[in-house]
């Protein structure tokens, strides 16, 4: 179930309900960036309209755990959002088309709240490129440099 609202074009205010409700199960960093209205806006501060610089992905064989990294370019700053503990992922990208370049909207909750996973789905170019992460956390650093 795919509780973002606005991601299908629904309605914000559902999904700001439904982060509350999930509040304890993520840290306050992750909290306070995706209920920030800002954030899913048509704004500089958005994700909104960035694309995709770079995907990282990286296993360590000691830990057995997966880790990915990937670098958005805002109109004005840079996203850097690290999935931590991957359990699994998906990436869709439509090859006639450049998939990444124009990200329509996101959205993060918890997938299990028993083992902890949450996830993150990404919607780029209306439907040419998907990406969906399960993992156990997500960080998102902003850079405006």
């Amino acid at each position: 179930m795919k509780f973002n609202k606005t991601f299908d074009g629904g309605n914000f205010n559902d999904y700001i309900k439904y982060l509350d409700g999930i509040r304890n199960y993520i840290s306050t960093e992750l909290y306070d960036f995706i209920s920030n209205p800002e954030r899913h806006d048509l704004g500089e501060k958005s994700l909104h309209d960035s694309r995709i610089e770079k995907i990282e992905f990286n296993h360590n064989f000691e830990t057995d755990t997966s880790n990915m990294t990937i670098t958005l370019l805002g109109e004005n700053r840079k996203f850097i959002l690290h999935f931590l503990k991957i359990k699994k992922y998906n990436i869709k990208q439509i090859a006639e088309n450049d998939g990444y370049t124009d990200l329509i909207t996101y959205e993060i909750y918890v997938k299990n709240k028993k083992l902890k996973t949450l996830e993150f789905r990404a919607e780029f170019g209306f439907g040419y490129g998907e990406i969906v992460i399960v993992c156990k956390e997500i960080k998102i650093e902003e850079n405006t440099d």
